[in-house]
């Protein structure tokens, strides 16, 4: 490890809203690095490079990965990646603590002192990390009947690896930091309005949960996300919408509904503006999803090329079987 430049001083930091798989806590794509501004997003990632290196940066360190590394970012936490003078190739695992929040709450508040993870440093823990992302990767490439049920057993398996990790702590309320509080009302906001939004969220009502005055939850929002509440529910619904248009055949009136809009003339509006489509024209041409996050100048500047798994559906597989095979054989079955 190196040290390296505070992430607050590179400008701005993003808030990242990610879309998830067809109502499951996870998100995997393929992506080429450029150079990717500070950011940070409510959910983890664990990702693997599958070529080259990249350098990432968290608060005052950062780190060189390698190609067949692992590296580990928890939610919240504010990174930077960048290119080395080599290409690289990443698959990414994002994926929400929400999921074992009934019978794992604390999973929420994990850290890892040593986020980088490599097959030298743990090979009993590389394998793990490896065999669950190759089952998630072929059950969510093949989609084969009760997909959704493998992609649930692979994240927990993942999750119970990172967990027993030696190097994993849980940050306690009263150990938290005043930065490290305001990520948690983040994530409670998050939360709150990520249950809620297709139905009757209340600023208000998110207010006395967190014991504050509404003006001022507003505004911590508006600093926040970079957006109102308001802005905040509508980008939530939109992109529900939207999925429901790619990947059903409910009508347009009862997406509305489901997306949690009473009002269909005021729905059209906004998506239209959103996608520069009505929602018909959207069905008609069945457009892939684009994610709302992806703002028209950050497409410009290219940090980063995000590429569907179905894409390279072969060559993904043919990378993580062959550094399956590499493994030696008393960690393939840790």
């Amino acid at each position: 490890m190196m040290k390296g430049e505070d992430v607050r001083s590179q400008g701005p930091i993003e808030y990242e809203l990610i879309s998830h798989t067809e109502g499951l806590d996870v998100h995997l794509f393929l992506v080429t690095i450029h150079s990717r501004r500070t950011h940070y997003h409510a959910e983890n990632e664990l990702f693997i490079l599958l070529e080259g290196s990249i350098s990432i940066h968290m608060a005052d360190r950062a780190y060189l990965v390698r190609k067949n590394d692992f590296f580990f970012v928890s939610a919240y936490e504010a990174h930077r990646l960048s290119k080395t003078d080599e290409s690289n190739t990443l698959l990414v695992l994002q994926f929400t603590s929400q999921f074992s929040r009934a019978y794992y709450p604390s999973l929420s508040r994990m850290r890892l002192r040593q986020p980088l993870l490599t097959r030298q440093q743990d090979p009993g823990l590389y394998a793990q990390l490896l065999q669950g992302m190759l089952v998630m990767f072929e059950s969510m490439g093949k989609r084969g009947k009760g997909y959704p049920l493998a992609v649930a057993a692979a994240l927990n398996h993942m999750a119970y690896a990172l967990v027993q990790h030696s190097s994993s702590e849980f940050i306690t309320v009263s150990s938290l930091s005043w930065e490290e509080r305001r990520r948690t009302r983040m994530m409670n906001v998050v939360a709150y309005v990520q249950e809620h939004y297709a139905g009757h969220p209340s600023l208000a009502e998110l207010a006395q949960k967190e014991g504050v005055e509404v003006s001022y939850l507003s505004h911590f929002i508006k600093d926040t996300f970079g957006i109102s509440f308001r802005e905040y529910v509508n980008r939530l619904r939109l992109e529900h919408a939207l999925r429901l248009i790619n990947g059903s055949d409910l009508r347009l009136v009862d997406i509305c509904v489901e997306a949690g809009f009473s009002d269909y003339r005021y729905f059209t509006k906004a998506f239209q503006e959103a996608f520069s489509k009505t929602p018909q024209q959207m069905r008609d041409s069945r457009d892939a999803l684009r994610p709302l996050y992806v703002a028209d100048n950050e497409i410009a500047q290219r940090q980063h090329d995000v590429s569907r798994i179905e894409s390279a559906y072969g060559y993904i597989l043919h990378k993580l079987v062959e550094l399956q095979a590499d493994l030696p054989n008393n960690t393939k079955q840790s």
